[in-house]
């Protein structure tokens, strides 16, 4: 007999699988896109938010005089970040 797991019960192991923004943008060091620019930045970044949110980590990079094209990255990578999260 074979175990059926329901939704709620998938939706609970995923969130405990879930990976940080940090987590997941270090993934993405060694691609040669902006993305990994930013995940290789990230690592270099002592102060890096290692569990914030969109906003925590937004101030963090303004704080650090990042740079527009920086910020883009970033604003585009936490899109991919939170889609990633639905799959």
């Amino acid at each position: 007999m074979g175990y059926t797991i329901g939704y709620k019960e998938v939706s609970k192991l995923k969130k405990s699988l879930a990976l940080s923004f940090y987590e997941w943008l270090v993934l993405f060091r060694d691609v040669d896109r902006p993305t990994g620019d930013l995940g290789q930045d990230a690592l270099r970044d002592p102060d890096f938010p290692r569990q914030g949110g969109f906003e925590e980590i937004r101030d963090h990079l303004q704080a650090k005089h990042a740079s527009q094209e920086a910020l883009k990255t970033f604003d585009d990578s936490y899109v991919y970040y939170k889609l990633d999260e639905l799959l």
